[in-house]
């Protein structure tokens, strides 16, 4: 048929690539890693998300009594990676992997199907070129559902299908929060009302999320994630200064304890990152402009939080491809590939671990600026 073949392409390479990626991180989670003397995290999550589900089949409501972090949405993976790991016998890594993994695939699909809407026919092609680096990490958490989600929502917005965009995007809240984002889209097409209702809701349900214990034992922290941008300095300061790096770990992520001026700071990176949306909104719409729009948000809330987990930088993949310059899409690629280097390697108490993750947020930094300049200036091509 005619049409099939560009989509296929994509998809089919997609699949090769995830199933590759997810031989690579099984090995490591089955003991490659140690005889290799690599100490890897790559598997880490899925024994706390195992953990998670336990606690609620024993009979523990969620958000109560029952710790979980994760919004709701998230419990339908929770669950099938729990109940593919009950029936088959597999560890948690790999059981999460073979959930996860379709849903990388299915992303394929859909970057390829706004590739196409916006007469962009390589940008799945460059998606997997930023992405794949980080499909090794990504194939043990969650984050493949939002993206997804945000995707979707993405295509059914260029498609003119604004239910189905309305509603994947409040599944992707429902999983990670960020995907509200998507809602500048529907500010910039005027439909302000409903950008504004879906913020408010989102601010609401998670204001009333957070006032539960279960939820606020699996969120609560001191000082600030250590891969921030302020983390990763603080801890480079300490290692050089020679002295303790004040690293906690809670709900399987890693902290610096620092005054909480830290948070301040990076929300201030994070406000100052997003300030030519301001520019580029006031633009009449533009079909073409609209996931590089996406990606700049996405980026600057990422810079903003004080949370930054390496499967974050996930997030913007699929907008960031929808840029052509190959500058942009190099330290992309550079940024996701030092990232699942980091935790392949996890030693954030030695000196040159903190000096390669300092390294990665200064080309994180870098992205964005290059990304900002590009959706300002007249030419966005």
């Amino acid at each position: 048929m005619p049409g099939t073949l560009p989509t296929r392409r994509p998809v089919l390479l997609a699949a090769t690539l995830v199933a590759a990626a997810f031989l690579f991180a099984i090995a490591l989670a089955v003991g490659a890693g140690d005889a290799l003397g690599v100490n890897t995290v790559l598997h880490a999550d899925p024994t706390i998300y195992r953990d998670r589900v336990d606690a609620i089949v024993a009979g523990g409501m969620p958000y109560v009594d029952a710790v979980l972090e994760h919004l709701p949405v998230m419990l339908l993976p929770l669950f099938a990676g729990w109940a593919l790991g009950e029936l088959t016998g597999m560890p948690p890594a790999v059981a999460y992997a073979a959930v996860t993994a379709p849903l990388l695939v299915l992303t394929a699909a859909v970057v390829d199907a706004v590739a196409r809407r916006v007469e962009d026919p390589a940008a799945s092609t460059r998606w997997l070129l930023v992405a794949t680096p980080l499909f090794p990490l990504v194939l043990f958490r969650l984050d493949a559902v939002p993206v997804l989600a945000a995707t979707t929502a993405l295509w059914a917005v260029l498609a003119g299908r604004d239910r189905l965009a309305l509603g994947a995007t409040i599944v992707g809240i429902g999983a990670k929060g960020w995907p509200v984002v998507l809602e500048i889209l529907d500010w910039w097409r005027g439909r302000r009302r409903r950008a504004v209702l879906v913020v408010v809701g989102t601010v609401v349900g998670l204001g009333l999320l957070s006032l539960l214990p279960g939820f606020r034992t699996g969120r609560s922290f001191d000082g600030i994630h250590v891969e921030t941008m302020i983390g990763s300095l603080v801890l480079v300061a300490r290692h050089l200064a020679g002295r303790e790096p004040g690293l906690l770990g809670v709900a399987g992520a890693t902290y610096v304890s620092v005054g909480r001026w830290a948070v301040g700071a990076e929300a201030l990176l994070g406000i100052t990152a997003a300030v030519p949306l301001l520019v580029a909104l006031r633009r009449p719409c533009r079909r073409s402009a609209t996931p590089r729009l996406v990606a700049l948000a996405v980026l600057a809330l990422l810079l903003a939080s004080p949370l930054l987990s390496a499967q974050f930088l996930f997030w913007p993949t699929p907008f960031v491809a929808f840029f052509r310059r190959r500058r942009i899409l190099l330290v992309a690629w550079l940024v996701a590939t030092v990232t699942t280097v980091l935790l392949v390697y996890w030693y954030p108490a030695r000196p040159l671990w903190a000096v390669g993750l300092a390294i990665r947020n200064v080309m994180l930094v870098a992205l964005v600026a290059t990304v900002a300049r590009r959706v300002v200036s007249e030419d966005l091509a």
